[in-house]
């Protein structure tokens, strides 16, 4: 039975939990996911846009290509997350399949966020 052990680091104390009973909050989990599309859509998208059509008003840029792309994946995988949680943040299988479908509407995304 895996456990997860955390040392405190003002401390000589460790602290043991069953990872079987330990699920990473909802919050958490939707705020991994905005901090990452975020990140990829940023550093990806834009600089792509702006290198590739430099006379096109950063207003339109951000806003139509860069934020409409990122929110779309956002909501999507915070959608999957909702609906399958807590499995899709605990069970080996949901997160995998997680892990797929994110993928999947990453690459849709980006390539929305580039090319149309």
């Amino acid at each position: 039975m895996p456990f997860i052990v955390a040392r405190s680091l003002l401390s000589s104390e460790f602290l043991v939990v069953r990872s079987d009973s330990f699920s990473p909050p909802f919050s958490s989990a939707l705020l991994l996911e905005l901090v990452s599309s975020i990140t990829y859509f940023v550093f990806i998208v834009l600089p792509y846009r702006i290198i590739v059509d430099p006379a096109e008003p950063l207003r339109r840029l951000v806003l139509g290509r860069t934020l409409l792309s990122c929110s779309i994946f956002f909501f999507g995988v915070t959608l999957f997350i909702a609906l399958k949680y807590p499995g899709s943040l605990r069970d080996r299988t949901w997160i995998q399949v997680r892990e797929i479908v994110g993928g999947l509407l990453m690459m849709f995304c980006l390539c929305g966020g580039m090319f149309f």
